[in-house]
């Protein structure tokens, strides 16, 4: 989930047309193309339309780089493997689901497949990748694609499935290459 379909959920939930909402804001088909994760506005346009939703485009921002922070936390815990299996690590951390901003979703998710690696829970990991898979042909970030292909990798080589991650990678060999040549330039 992005900002944008962030956006048409709460437009939907007010009953609001996309007509209204952009209104004096931007167009129609770019209010869409932002709604649909095709395109990323400046960030005055995202401020300017949750205010007209009733939000605050700031909070739900910084809202998003607290639990990002508690979520790379708990990460790091479980990739130095500090984290404990106790049950109440696990709730608080699992809990954190419901209030995961959009930008956030990705990154929380490949977590949750990083801990069930951890503890050996192999059918979950699976679900989520699965899960997590489907976006990787949607318009997402360059840092969550490397961030899904990175739980991949490790799933993997948990589960020796050498063969399903070279077929992954083949099937996106284009994105990478790009993700390279982008690197390359800098």
């Amino acid at each position: 989930m992005n900002y944008g379909e962030l956006i048409r959920i709460k437009r939907i939930e007010k009953k609001i047309r996309q007509e209204d909402l952009c209104f004096g804001i931007c167009n129609i088909s770019y209010l869409s193309r932002i709604e649909n994760g095709h395109v990323i506005p400046h960030e005055e346009i995202f401020i300017l339309l949750f205010e007209r939703l009733g939000a605050n485009f700031q909070e739900i921002k910084n809202h998003s780089v607290n639990i990002k922070k508690e979520i790379e936390h708990w990460r790091n815990s479980i990739l130095r493997n500090d984290v404990e299996t106790n049950d109440t690590d696990i709730k608080f951390n699992f809990s954190l689901e419901t209030k995961i901003p959009p930008d956030v979703y990705i990154y929380f998710n490949t977590t949750i497949v990083f801990y069930f690696l951890k503890i050996n829970d192999f059918i979950n990991a699976e679900l989520k990748l699965n899960n997590l898979n489907t976006l990787l042909s949607k318009n997402i970030s360059d840092s969550d694609f490397i961030d899904i292909i990175r739980a991949n990798i490790f799933y993997s080589i948990s589960t020796k499935s050498y063969l399903d991650i070279i077929k992954l990678l083949e099937n996106y060999q284009q994105r990478i290459k790009s993700l390279k040549d982008n690197v390359d330039k800098n």
